[in-house]
Parts: C-alpha cells; sequence; structure tokens
C-alpha cells in the first residue's frame, strides 16, 4: 500500500525548470509548489558553464545543484504528498510539519521539507 501512495504521488509529479530571475537574490534557486516550477538562479548557471570541465569547482557546483535540485522537489513533493495523506490545510496552503525539517523565519521555526532531505542526503543544510 505505501509503494501504491509513493508511486502516485510521484506519478502526479510534473515539474519545470526555468533559468531565470529569482524572487530571493540570495538563492541558487527557488521553488514554487503550486505552479510545480524550479527557477534557477540564471548567474549561477552561466558561471558554472563557463567552468573547465575538470575544475574542483565545477565539480563542487554539480554537487550543489543535485542537492539544491533535490532539496526544490522536497518542497514540491511536500503538499503533494499532504493532500494524499488528507492532512489539515490553511488559507496559505500546507504547513509542512517539523519534525520533516525545520528551518528559521525571524524568530520562528518553522516545517521546511527541503532542509530536512539536505541533512539525509548530506548530512547537514548546503
Amino acid at each position: 500500500e505505501e509503494t501504491t501512495f509513493v508511486k502516485k504521488c510521484l506519478d502526479e509529479l510534473v515539474f519545470e525548470i526555468i533559468d531565470g530571475d529569482l524572487v530571493n537574490l540570495n538563492a541558487y534557486m527557488e521553488a514554487d509548489p503550486l505552479t510545480q516550477s524550479i527557477y534557477i538562479s540564471s548567474e549561477w548557471l552561466t558561471r558554472a558553464k563557463n567552468l573547465s570541465v575538470d575544475s574542483l569547482e565545477l565539480k563542487r557546483h554539480q554537487h550543489l545543484l543535485l542537492i539544491k535540485c533535490l532539496h526544490e522537489i522536497g518542497n514540491i513533493l511536500t503538499p503533494l504528498f499532504m493532500e494524499k495523506l488528507h492532512m489539515k490545510k490553511t488559507k496559505q496552503g500546507y504547513s509542512t510539519p517539523t519534525r520533516i525539517g525545520t528551518m528559521k523565519k525571524g524568530r520562528k521555526t518553522i516545517g521546511e521539507a527541503g532542509y530536512g532531505l539536505e541533512e539525509i542526503l548530506n548530512g547537514g543544510r548546503m
């Protein structure tokens, strides 16, 4: 039954990666779960494209790209999973449970799936 649930969610997962300007200029990428879009910083991609194929810096960019893409996919999947689990939805959408992952927003700790996934995959946040 769990396999069917995950398969159902993944079947509905369609996301678009957009090379463009970000709302948060301090971020490498960000996601919009409503449109299932991932926006990647044009500046970051341009810089990475201009690196030597065998450079250590390019390998670091590729590692960061993979981890941050998975982070954003986690953010896109969260509302989808929460909907399938019939969890409570607020006016602003679903609130990620803090047991999944957290981040600070001002003085408040809020749920954040992307960082939780980063910690599992990388042993910490990037």
